[in-house]
């Protein structure tokens, strides 16, 4: 029987076929080129949402509860008054940087999947491209003109929707309230704490607050709250009224306020927040032996943290630091998370299990307070993806549908595609429904992951942000050596306007005078140095030295 050979012509369009798929497949893998030679991943933070956010950090032990709060108002205005309702008087405020709030949803942030690097995967794209050749070389072997170049045209269509894929990875100080005095209303206490004034209220009625609050300059409260502050006096809680005094308008987060008052069971007043009507943020740090639970809020990280001996390294993050400047850092177990930033010692019990729950609350949601439940321990960490990475998710599990299912189909119906008529069979029974399988699979796996807006830079290298401070403090002290010898503010003030060119590599923003990742806090005892924060709180010690030899 005499051996059949393909036409030249079939041969040499089959050829000019997979060329063009290959410089697709190629202009989809195309990226900008790094100077280094090696693909580096972007960092991927969330975005901070432009509503009202609050934070709180909290920890029960032996029936004393301790509430950090950090809270964000958006509105006109300079002064305003914060109505805080508890089961009991406080025995303690205190004002606490924002650092520490800050260092920990920094520490116990979502694993976010922002760019898988399939675009930079040559291997990966070749084999794809070489298989999917290779079976549309089987198919178009013997198939008529037209049946070809619709063929062909699906081949470059395919294509090119990973081209165009590829294409989307691309405040002053305020004194405490005035205390009329009103009948059916104790003034226990007024305290100034850093921005906020702080008066502790007891009332015996609703209308008793209600006066209070008119004899203060203050606006008296809605229908709906007076309504639930009745309840309140009810059950004997008391009132913390803190006066706010800020310089601008608009969005802002003044610094946070800890208090500790005696409950029996641990819980977050958030009733008179509903009164404001409008959607809230918030994300709440437990401090307990076991895992936390708060009714309307999803756990996004869980973990049991145990105190280690901090060490440097190898490096002279420390070389100008007192041995009592050493942080405390705190390990956890499970995610190999460390936290050491100063403020988490007096928070961190031995065998501290921390649990971060967040939620989007509406005025609905925030009907009744909400009560701190304990569970038994489990480890936990929110996984989350951008729009790019549920992308190349689900192109990456269509991808190997497709090649696997395109070899299985031709390798079980190759001598119906050989037979008259074949061509046609392989489009309708092969081609086109894998081509729809893939499609559903990865819209369906874009649609179910869980996706967050994201702000995306160059991985940070911390090393290479400290050194730029250093370089740049050091360049101010040696312009302005007078500052050594100013006040501590003044020369604080001098290095923000200096450093302000220098970006956050954590926030994107340039770094302030603030103990928080990225950010910088000046020490003045024993001498003037500058504390640079690193991811998980600890500081890089810089001397602020005069400077020497010729400028």
């Amino acid at each position: 029987m005499e051996k059949k050979t393909l036409p030249r012509r079939y041969l040499t369009r089959a050829t000019q076929t997979a060329a063009l798929c290959l410089l697709l497949w190629g202009g989809a893998a195309a990226r900008p080129a790094r100077a280094d030679g090696c693909f580096i991943p972007d960092a991927a933070y969330e975005k901070l949402p432009a509503i009202p956010t609050q934070r709180a950090l909290l920890r029960h032990d032996e029936g004393v509860e301790t509430l950090i709060i950090e809270s964000s108002l958006d509105a006109e205005g300079q002064a305003f008054g914060w109505m805080i309702p508890l089961p009991a008087a406080p025995t303690e405020f205190r004002e606490v940087s924002p650092g520490l709030v800050k260092t920990l949803s920094f520490c116990t942030r979502p694993e976010i999947t922002y760019d898988l690097g399939l675009y930079e995967n040559v291997t990966l794209l070749f084999l794809v491209a070489a298989v999917t050749l290779i079976a549309f070389g089987a198919i178009l072997s013997r198939a008529r003109p037209p049946l070809r170049w619709a063929l062909l045209l699906l081949c470059v269509v395919l294509l090119g929707g990973v081209l165009l894929l590829s294409s989307l990875g691309g405040a002053l100080p305020a004194s405490a309230l005035p205390a009329p005095w009103t009948p059916g209303l104790r003034v226990l206490e007024t305290v100034d704490v850093g921005s906020y004034g702080l008066t502790v209220l007891e009332a015996d009625s609703a209308d008793a607050l209600e006066q209070w609050l008119k004899d203060s300059g203050l606006a008296a409260l809605p229908a709906e709250g007076m309504r639930i502050v009745s309840d309140y006096v009810a059950d004997g809680w008391c009132f913390v009224a803190a006066r706010l005094k800020r310089d601008g308008a608009g969005l802002s987060t003044p610094h946070p306020l800890l208090m500790s008052f005696p409950t029996a069971q641990p819980v977050y007043p958030i009733r008179l927040t509903a009164v404001a009507g409008s959607e809230v943020l918030l994300e709440v740090f437990v401090c307990a032996e076991q895992r936390a639970e708060m009714a309307g809020l999803g756990t996004e990280f869980c973990d049991s943290f145990e105190r280690r001996r901090y060490f440097a390294s190898g490096n002279r993050r420390f070389y100008y630091a007192r041995p009592s400047h050493l942080p405390t850092m705190y390990y956890g177990s499970e995610s190999g998370r460390s936290i050491a930033h100063a403020g988490a010692e007096g928070l961190f019990g031995p065998g501290c299990v921390l649990t971060r729950l967040t939620g989007r609350l509406g005025p609905g949601d925030m009907r009744d307070d909400i009560r701190v439940g304990l569970i038994p321990f489990s480890p936990c960490r929110r996984r989350v993806w951008s729009s790019p990475g549920a992308c190349q998710s689900g192109l990456g599990v269509a991808m190997a549908v497709w090649c696997v299912g395109l070899v299985a189909g031709i390798a079980v119906k190759l001598k119906r595609i050989r037979a008259p008529g074949g061509r046609s069979y392989a489009v309708r029974y092969i081609v086109l429904p894998l081509l729809g399988l893939c499609a559903v699979i990865l819209a369906g796996t874009y649609a179910v992951l869980p996706k967050v807006h994201v702000r995306a830079e160059e991985a940070p290298r911390v090393w290479y942000h400290n050194l730029m401070v250093e370089g740049a403090a050091q360049a101010l002290m040696n312009e302005h050596p007078e500052l050594l010898d100013a006040a501590p503010a003044e020369l604080e003030r001098a290095l923000t306007e200096g450093l302000r060119q220098i970006k956050n590599p954590f926030t994107g923003q340039p770094v302030e005078a603030e103990d928080s990742p990225g950010n910088f806090a000046l020490q003045v005892e024993p001498e003037p140095a500058l504390w640079v924060f690193e991811q998980d709180g600890s500081p890089y010690v810089i001397p602020l030295r005069p400077p020497s030899g010729p400028q």
